[in-house]
């Protein structure tokens, strides 16, 4: 694919769906087509605890039961990328898969930038076996 943009690898029937359908080697497109990166592993799933938000905190809080309730777990995936861009040149980057709407657009993380979110559609190259 020579001489081509970002936006040409957005094929959206290469789409996935699914964060358990990322596989090593998809290519992440960005929602704008201004660019790429290739995961160079498949997502791996992490547990954590589900963040506590004060909204839904209970009003009688101050009380504390005999027995406190474990905390509410979250999966949360990670992958490294392999991107290029002008300021760092070639390089890797921890990325954290976030979610994934019902059209297939992912919501992810870069490690260096944890409280930015970037939108990137992952293409199924077919390249990951």
């Amino acid at each position: 694919m020579v001489n081509t943009n970002a936006r040409s690898d957005d094929v959206a029937s290469d789409r996935r769906k699914s964060i358990e359908a990322v596989k090593a080697l998809d290519v992440m497109v960005w929602q704008d087509g201004h660019h790429v990166a290739i995961l160079n592993a498949a997502p791996v799933a992490h547990q954590l605890p589900a963040p506590v938000h004060a909204a839904h905190a209970h009003p009688h809080a101050h009380t504390h039961p005999a027995h406190p309730a474990a905390p509410a777990m979250m999966t949360e995936y990670s992958a490294v990328v392999v991107e290029s861009n002008g300021g760092r040149g070639l390089g890797s980057e921890s990325y954290t898969l976030v979610s994934v709407d019902h059209h297939g657009l992912f919501t992810v993380k870069r490690q260096t930038e944890p409280h930015k979110v970037h939108h990137v559609h992952l293409i199924d190259w077919g390249l990951g076996g």
